[in-house]
């Protein structure tokens, strides 16, 4: 027995070894992926601290010090790619001389990247690339190493050593006067096209960030940080020695421009910025101004395109449509079967506008910006060619826009004048053109299809002619089978120029044209096709559908597919109904308490409401946005600006549309108060209103239903009169209208019985009066539906 018992002993462990194999794997000590980087970060960053503390007891006499510290105390890199020296021996450097290395990118903890060598496609987005940190050669950190001092970054930056990629002049050339000729067109049907260089829009912005003496003489010092009430008098009172308060691109400073005089050689000078304002006291943010959100808009270039699109509207909604001038063109061979599409794009228009008045300044660098400080944050909006030749582009600081052009002419917004040409933009394109689809102020599609007797080539010509003509600003055009061939011609037409690019040359004009270059090809998916060694539409159009689809979703791979292709089913269509009108401020944003956010609140509500009722419509969605400063951030780089946020959003659904300004002033406040943050952390506010209804159509079908539901529920009731029923009858007695009505409905029925029973009284009296007054059943509602109730 005892024998039996100890082996049915043995065997249990083999029994519980088998649901052992079965058993889940132990748990994971991370929640999630974030928390297993954080601590790995951690890890990392002890490694290096240990090896400095190590390093530094090793080397501690050769090892230079500044101060008792190492020289790049205080810089934290990060390196990409491959570099010479390589990232060890960088790191090496870190260690020895007091700085940090990190591992993995964090724009909180990195203070420059270090490169050697970067693609196209980020030195166009430089500034997406870089989180608005400075990107540097290799040769820095050698360089300050050799030296024995932490030298300035400034002569290291890549955008400042970009030639082959943007043509941006050296830095010795900075120094001299640059004579650009002004492109002249030779004539209208020519047929050599000038190539654009402008590239992308976005600049190639990159801080810096002083960590030294040396640099904060070589740079200045630009970094504001959040006003406390106390200290809002002191910094008032200091404006007058510090220059450090300039106008963002909403800023609601307003300039104006003194009239440019020659000076004794001949040349001409720098506009000079005048205040309006007579005090001193300037309104910079939501701290000082109590009318902030107003003067913003007032100021913004954004907004102003933004709300373009209603003033558009207005403007050209009741006008006729434009006339043919098919027979006034000779017929040519070059006319496509198919579609034929034009697109016209004016060429730097916020400059090219304000330079009407300045024509000796068409060949000097010129652009448009709300500040002239040459340490300033502000932001250039628009750069003509002989500025773009210095590397300036749009989005670029002015204090590095100064960097690579030291004669640059700085001008304020003319949203008047920007007005005005813009009407006659579309004036002279609805004269000539029936179907016009407005892309923006300066921007547009024309289709000419129907205008079949025509040559495209003439009929394009004849309207940039009269556009430089009637607003002295040039326009280039791209002609086409479809639009996206259209935009594609424009681009390599500018400046002041055209390009036809009849179909049996498509092929031939994608071969080797960039991916990077099709419109919706943003910097993810450039990424995503640069690993895949897809740089050109023909090299894209080796791969198949299939593994496109695969690698990008079936949206995005059909959009590859069909743009390297050069096909585009789009239609060239009238301004669409807006899906949704609203308001955003991120720059400025700064609260001291509850009162200054619901103030704010209430003032961006009123924004909105006006919005709604110039555009005449109702919204029934209602959707607040926030800016919550991020954790650790540091104050951004770009005075008042919001920086590293982390972004929410919640929204309410009403149930009927509405504009009412006070509505919408309560939803926002309970939106704001279910977020529960603090009010010093919001850096942006967004108010969007989404749903929308036409104000006239809502009416109209709320009094139309109203109407006709009204005398309906008569005419049941004329038809078929409710039985007063007793208590022991059955539910089969009691007719079918009534047991189908709600109570509310019944109660209803019984007050209009009794009204009808009060009337056949009044009527019963006078028969001629009685047979006068036909029952509701027998009115026509086709004709009731016309009278208002």
């Amino acid at each position: 027995m005892r024998s039996s018992s100890s082996s049915s002993v043995s065997r249990r462990p083999l029994k519980r070894s088998k649901s052992n194999q079965k058993a889940p794997v132990r748990k994971s000590p991370f929640t999630d992926f974030e928390s297993y980087m954080k601590d790995k970060n951690r890890k990392l960053r002890s490694q290096f601290e240990a090896e400095a503390s190590s390093s530094s007891l090793g080397n501690s006499e050769s090892s230079p010090v500044v101060s008792g510290r190492g020289i790049f105390h205080g810089v934290s890199i990060f390196v990409n790619g491959h570099t010479i020296p390589s990232g060890q021996e960088l790191k090496g450097y870190m260690l020895r001389h007091g700085g940090r290395f990190e591992n993995y990118f964090s724009s909180q903890r990195v203070t420059h990247i270090i490169c050697s060598n970067l693609p196209d496609s980020k030195m166009r987005n430089l500034k997406a690339f870089s989180r608005g940190l400075p990107v540097v050669k290799p040769e820095w950190v050698v360089d300050s190493v050799a030296s024995n001092l932490l030298l300035s970054s400034a002569p290291y930056q890549i955008f400042g050593h970009s030639s082959e990629t943007c043509k941006q002049q050296k830095l010795s050339a900075f120094f001299g006067c640059k004579s650009i000729s002004c492109f002249k067109e030779n004539d209208a049907s020519d047929s050599n096209v000038r190539i654009d260089c402008e590239g992308s829009e976005k600049s190639m912005n990159s801080p810096l960030e002083p960590q030294s003496k040396l640099l904060r003489n070589f740079m200045g010092s630009d970094r504001v940080f959040p006003i406390r009430l106390d200290e809002e008098q002191k910094l008032t009172n200091s404006l007058d020695k510090v220059n450090k308060y300039e106008a963002s691109d909403a800023d609601s400073l307003k300039l104006s421009i003194r009239t440019i005089a020659p000076s004794d050689d001949g040349s001409f000078g720098k506009p000079t910025y005048l205040k309006h304002t007579a005090n001193s006291d300037v309104h910079h943010s939501t701290l000082n101004d109590p009318n902030f959100v107003e003067n913003y808009f007032k100021s913004s270039r954004l907004h102003f395109i933004g709300t373009w699109r209603n003033r558009y509207q207005k403007r050209f909604s009741n006008m006729l449509k434009g006339v043919g001038y098919g027979k006034e063109f000779v017929h040519s061979s070059s006319i496509t079967k198919g579609s034929t599409i034009i697109h016209i794009d004016m060429d730097c228009f916020f400059v090219s506008v304000i330079l009407r008045k300045y024509p000796d300044l068409l060949n000097e660098p010129v652009a448009v910006c709300h500040s002239d400080n040459s340490r300033g944050t502000a932001e250039i909006s628009s750069a003509n060619y002989p500025a773009r030749e210095y590397g300036i582009r749009a989005g670029m600081f002015v204090r590095d826009a100064k960097a690579c052009c030291h004669n640059l002419v700085l001008f304020p917004y003319d949203f008047e004048a920007y007005e005005e040409v813009a009407d006659q933009f579309y004036s002279i394109l609805h004269k000539h053109c029936n179907k016009v689809q407005a892309v923006s102020c300066d921007e547009a599609f024309l289709d000419i299809t129907e205008y079949d007797d025509i040559n495209p080539e003439s009929f394009s010509s004849l309207i940039r002619k009269e556009i430089a003509e009637t607003t002295k600003c040039t326009a280039s055009a791209g002609i086409a089978g479809n639009m996206l061939m259209a935009r594609l011609a424009t681009k390599s037409a500018k400046p002041n120029g055209q390009c036809f690019i009849p179909p049996e040359k498509v092929d031939g004009f994608l071969e080797e044209l960039p991916i990077t270059s099709l419109p919706g090809i943003g910097h993810s998916i450039g990424e995503k096709l640069k690993a895949k060694e897809l740089h050109t539409c023909g090299q894209l159009r080796m791969v198949s559908k299939v593994a496109l689809h695969k690698d990008f979703g079936e949206r995005v791979g059909d959009m590859l597919w069909n743009y390297c292709r050069g096909f585009d089913d789009r239609k060239v269509e009238v301004l669409k109904e807006a899906k949704s009108i609203g308001a955003e401020v991120n720059w400025g944003v700064r609260f001291q308490d509850i009162m200054d956010c619901e103030h704010f609140l209430i003032q961006l509500s009123k924004e909105v409401s006006s919005r709604l009722k110039e555009c005449g419509v109702l919204a029934r969605t209602v959707n607040l946005k926030i800016k919550r400063r991020r954790k650790g951030a540091k104050e951004p780089e770009k005075y008042m600006g919001c920086g590293d946020c982390d972004n929410m959003s919640r929204s309410i659904t009403l149930p009927v549309p509405t504009d009412d300004v006070a509505l919408i002033q309560r939803i926002v406040k309970q939106i704001f108060a279910s977020f529960h943050i603090n009010v010093r952390e919001v850096r942006g506010v967004g108010l969007q209103m989404s749903r929308l209804e036409r104000m006239e159509l809502n009416r109209r079908v709320h009094q139309h239903n109203v109407l006709e539901s009204w005398f309906l529920l008569h005419s049941k009731i004329e038809d078929e009169p409710v039985r007063v029923c007793n208590a022991t009858d059955g539910a089969e007695n009691v007719p079918r209208l009534q047991r189908s009505l709600s109570p509310n409905e019944n109660s209803c029925i019984e007050k209009a019985n009794s009204l009808t029973a009060v009337r056949t009284a009044r009527c019963s009296t006078d028969e001629s009066a009685r047979s006068a007054l036909p029952p509701v059943s027998q009115l026509d509602m086709s004709i009731i539906k016309i009278f208002q109730p």
